[in-house]
């Protein structure tokens, strides 16, 4: 090998022999992104710089080695000795500027551009499970999702998607995993309480069919759901437990006022029996033997017909606690047959009962009952004293609205010009309420 000039001189000369190099391998690889990319017309532009840098390279280490071969060689070698040392950094600065164009160029496409390979890393990042199988094929498209979903739930190797789906109707999985339906897909919880929606669908792919299954994660909602029921059953258990309370305060008070009219009975039958003594020992009249005679039968009927009450039907309680307190309750229409309706019916009208014959001092009630084919409705009137002023809620009243507001009905109150409660029940209420 024969060096030209002193030392420093050859340093420089083939430390731009090898950036030379360089930059031309460098084209060489974006040469064959371009051709990946498709990108023919920026192949017209690479190339030329590519064969530029390859004669550069070649030049400069012949012209430092000296080995020239033909004349026509030592001609070409003889015109490029010819420039100076800045002339050739210069070509070597300017190629390196074109070739870092081309780079950022690429990768800019690289980024944006949409591939087979740039989809499977999307696919491969999506938090949803992705499968796509056909007949015949055991699988065509997976993402890690799915592949982790499997494992967890069967403890194996995802291989086939026909063998994912076999497993999940036969329920062949880990102890604790559960596959339930959900309307026209699944759901499959895991034991640690993960739950996925999964759904399948077939999708046209070209001239054939292929298979998707996704799994999409639904966790928090499904927790939420379970925090929801536990909800609705302690609530559904407070419901009947109010209602059970309820019903006994009804009893009680029917009990209360019937405790109240055998008192009554027993003082009429001690002013009785004074009459009865004054009649044997001075003697009367017709009439007041009459009068004592009827009011003895009254007390006589009343005791008579006291027997144990069944409390399974409130209607009946009803009924006949206010006849025997000399109280005619007439029904018009079908009253509601079934609870919470006819609880909350049973209760208006002991509230009506009691209000008609502490306040209004009246001796007939009267219930109508009309419906159609989602609703109840219900008015009490009575034939006692109308109020003068609007009635104010309190007591059992309050309560008889909260009972009624529960069940997801109404209730109205109009005082003016004769007092009527009206109820609207809905036929179906929640289980909760």
């Amino acid at each position: 090998m024969r060096w030209f000039g002193p030392t420093g001189e050859r340093l420089l000369w083939a430390g731009m022999c090898i950036y030379a190099l360089l930059l031309f391998y460098g084209m060489v690889l974006i040469l064959a992104l371009l051709l990946r990319q498709k990108r023919y017309k920026m192949l017209l532009f690479a190339i030329p710089l590519t064969v530029v840098l390859y004669g550069l390279e070649q030049c400069i280490d012949i012209f430092t080695s000296g080995s020239i071969y033909s004349d026509t060689a030592r001609r070409i070698i003889d015109a490029f000795g010819s420039l100076s040392d800045g002339v050739i950094l210069l070509l070597l600065m300017a190629a390196t500027v074109m070739e870092w164009l081309f780079v950022r160029d690429v990768d800019h496409r690289e980024r944006t551009m949409i591939t087979p390979m740039s989809v499977k890393e999307a696919m491969d990042t999506m938090p949803m499970g992705v499968l796509f199988d056909a007949p015949g094929m055991p699988t065509l498209l997976t993402n890690y999702a799915i592949h982790d979903i499997y494992m967890k739930a069967t403890g194996t190797v995802l291989i086939a998607g026909v063998e994912f789906r076999e497993r999940l109707e036969k329920g062949d999985l880990l102890p604790g995993c559960r596959v339930l339906p959900l309307g026209e897909s699944r759901m499959l919880v895991l034991p640690d309480g993960t739950a996925y929606l999964l759904t399948e669908s077939d999708v046209p792919y070209e001239k054939d069919t292929v298979h998707l299954m996704a799994a999409a994660d639904i966790s928090e909602l499904y927790a939420k759901t379970r925090d929801l029921e536990e909800m609705q059953k302690r609530v559904k258990a407070l419901g009947e437990k109010l209602m059970k309370v309820n019903r006994e305060i009804v009893a009680t008070t029917a009990a209360r006022e019937i405790l109240n009219a055998k008192v009554k009975i027993h003082d009429a039958f001690g002013n009785n029996l004074l009459a009865i003594s004054r009649y044997l020992a001075y003697g009367g009249t017709e009439a007041e033997k009459a009068e004592l005679m009827a009011s003895l039968r009254a007390g006589l009927s009343f005791l008579k017909n006291d027997r144990e009450t069944q409390a399974q039907d409130e209607y009946a309680l009803l009924f006949d606690t206010a006849r025997r307190l000399g109280l005619s309750i007439k029904a018009e229409g079908t009253l509601p047959g079934q609870d919470p309706q006819k609880h909350i019916t049973a209760t208006a009208l002991h509230e009506s009962m009691t209000n008609t014959l502490r306040h209004a001092h009246g001796d007939v009630l009267t219930v109508t009952v009309t419906e159609d084919d989602d609703t109840y409705f219900v008015t009490i009137t009575n034939n006692g004293e109308q109020p003068t002023a609007e009635i104010t809620e309190k007591g059992g009243l309050v309560s008889l609205r909260e009972l009624c507001e529960r069940a997801g009905g109404r209730m109205t109150i109009r005082s003016v010009p004769e007092l009527v409660l009206q109820l609207t029940l809905k036929k179906e209420v929640d289980d909760g309420l």
